[in-house]
């Protein structure tokens, strides 16, 4: 049995104690705590109001009298926290919103020992007595106002908020969870729904009228969420490479003399800004800069009521963002940090996907530390990690582990290579068992597979995702992770894991090995193939994958001698 002291007390000895006039989201904190309390050693503490307690043996929740006269509430923000012993008891205090529910989780997980890695695996991974110090003080302030990591694994509320996730995308957080970054409407893309405008196609940003409709909408919206912090005025959405922007002769004219397509986009922009900035002061418009506005514009500057989130679609993965040698990723950034000079705060949409072939595995974890930090330090505000966004669970990456990671990065956005090591290693071992570490030396062969010079975009073709002279000379080692890892996963769930994340790299092996293997094979052999290959084909259909991005279909296949590996995609 875990011992758990505060200080010279056991921790049976203690209550928790919540303010008199405490709000849900305290009250939620000291029921959480409770709970994983009871779980660690058996032992349910009694929560009390403030009035009621003895206060000698105490664990103080949220904002009570007591906690008041020892911590500056005003340096905490919305989210921010401490966590103190102090003459014997705990502390763990934050704002109105979820700084205090924060603050537990925290203490949870580095004080006690617990990892909440997706909904359905949370866990003590390593069990040692807990010995809270007299003196002990940790204040925790987040960098980013806005964090989300959008996969299907962290929309669900109740992970989501152990992660720091505080975006409203497809998620509904209760008030108990202290809310959420509130975007009324449609979160981008947003001239479909405020002036009619179907995706693929712009409106002209030049025309009074749509200006004027679309300051309408924007007030509608705004006055039916008075929570609302951040509104949506963003172009809609368009495929790489596509000219797809209003060519009138005014618009054309305003682009011109911009140097960039952003130049008519963020005139329209500001201008919408500074006909709702009186009535909503307190909210800002955001808009996106993106393929063909990516560019900064020479003359007009955001508002300081406007956010630019910054879309670097077309950033290579294989090398951090701040690569100089990266001819790919000097040039993006160049735009991100001219950004940077003229506006008062930046977003990141950033990409952590192979958008358009789902199955394989996405070699980006080398890079994942660097770019966050680097975003961070070149005045970002906020990131949205776009994953497993619109698949709904339909892919076989591995984005538990680059979930988990992110919403670490994003809290802690300037860790060590050695905290990131660890929270990695800390995942795998959680989420596969005992063979994860098997898993982390496949990474580092996928990593050497695609080697240092290759480029990888988020809409890549497998077959020009690795060197196919590595690939082959090491498939056998990379295979040899995912086995071994498979036979040391202990658990229904740890098998289930590994199961479905390991299809990513049969499809890697079978895309470069298959049909090789089949022309030198005996009839056995043969035999052997067609099984292995129908196996594959069989496990995405048992996941429903959508192997060429949204909403694409798993193509009938019935002649197992032919390599799935291709015949999914082609």
């Amino acid at each position: 049995m875990i011992e758990f002291w505060i200080g010279r007390n056991k921790i049976s000895e203690y209550e928790v104690v919540i303010p008199d006039n405490s709000i849900p989201n305290e009250e939620y904190s000291a029921k959480e705590l409770v709970k994983y309390i009871e779980k660690t050693v058996n032992i349910s503490l009694n929560t009390v109001r403030e009035s009621e307690s003895g206060g000698k043996h105490s664990i103080y929740i949220g904002r009570c009298l007591r906690t008041a006269k020892m911590v500056d509430f005003s340096e905490l923000g919305e989210e921010g926290f401490v966590i103190t012993v102090f003459d014997g008891s705990l502390f763990i205090t934050g704002n109105d919103k979820r700084g205090t529910l924060y603050g537990v989780y925290t203490f949870l997980e580095k004080y006690v020992g617990w990892r909440f890695f997706t909904s359905d695996c949370e866990m003590i991974l390593h069990e040692k007595d807990v010995f809270l110090e007299e003196g002990l003080y940790d204040k925790q302030i987040p960098k980013l106002e806005w964090r989300d990591v959008c996969i299907p694994a962290y929309l669900p509320c109740d992970i989501a908020v152990k992660r720091k996730i505080n975006s409203s995308y497809r998620r509904d957080f209760t008030e108990e969870m202290g809310g959420s970054f509130l975007y009324p409407g449609r979160f981008v893309h947003t001239m479909e729904s405020l002036l009619d405008v179907p995706q693929q196609q712009q409106p002209c940003f030049s025309d009074e009228k749509n200006l004027e409709k679309c300051i309408e909408n924007v007030r509608k919206l705004l006055r039916g969420y008075p929570d609302a912090r951040v509104i949506s005025v963003t172009q809609n959405d368009c495929e790489i490479g596509a000219d797809c922007y209003c060519k009138c002769e005014k618009c054309s004219k305003i682009d011109e003399e911009e140097g960039s397509h952003a130049g008519s986009l963020l005139r329209f922009v500001n201008a919408v800004a500074d006909a709702i900035k009186d009535e909503f002061p307190k909210v800002r418009i955001m808009t996106l800069a993106y393929l063909h506005t990516n560019k900064c514009p020479k003359i007009t500057v955001p508002r300081d009521n406007v956010i630019i989130e910054f879309a670097p679609m077309t950033l290579c993965y294989n090398h951090s963002a701040d690569d100089q040698n990266c001819e790919v990723n000097r040039e993006i950034l160049a735009d991100f940090r001219a950004w940077g000079r003229i506006a008062k705060k930046i977003y990141i949409w950033d990409y952590c996907a192979n958008f358009s072939f789902t199955v394989p595995h996405f070699p980006d974890f080398h890079v994942l530390r660097k770019n966050v930090s680097y975003y961070v330090n070149h005045n970002v505000y906020g990131m949205f990690c776009e994953g497993d966004n619109y698949y709904d669970d339909h892919m076989t990456d591995l984005v538990e582990l680059r979930a988990y990671l992110l919403s670490k990065l994003l809290w802690e956005p300037n860790m060590t290579e050695a905290e990131f090591e660890k929270h990695m290693d800390e995942f795998l071992l959680g989420y596969y068992g005992m063979g994860g570490k098997y898993v982390k030396e496949y990474l580092k062969l996928l990593e050497a597979a695609v080697g240092k010079e290759r480029h990888v975009y988020c809409y890549q073709n497998p077959t020009m995702l690795v060197d196919v002279d590595y690939m082959l000379k090491n498939d056998d080692k990379m295979m040899e992770c995912w086995k071994k890892c498979e036979a040391l996963a202990q658990t229904d769930l740890e098998k289930a894991h590994v199961h479905r994340s390991m299809q990513g790299y049969i499809h890697l092996h079978l895309l470069y090995t298959f049909d090789e293997r089949m022309k030198n094979a005996d009839e056995e052999g043969k035999k052997a193939l067609i099984a292995e290959n129908k196996a594959f084909y069989e496990a995405l259909q048992k996941y429903d994958i959508e192997p060429r991005g949204w909403q694409s279909k798993l193509p009938e296949m019935n002649d197992f001698t032919q390599n799935a590996g291709v015949k999914i995609y082609w």
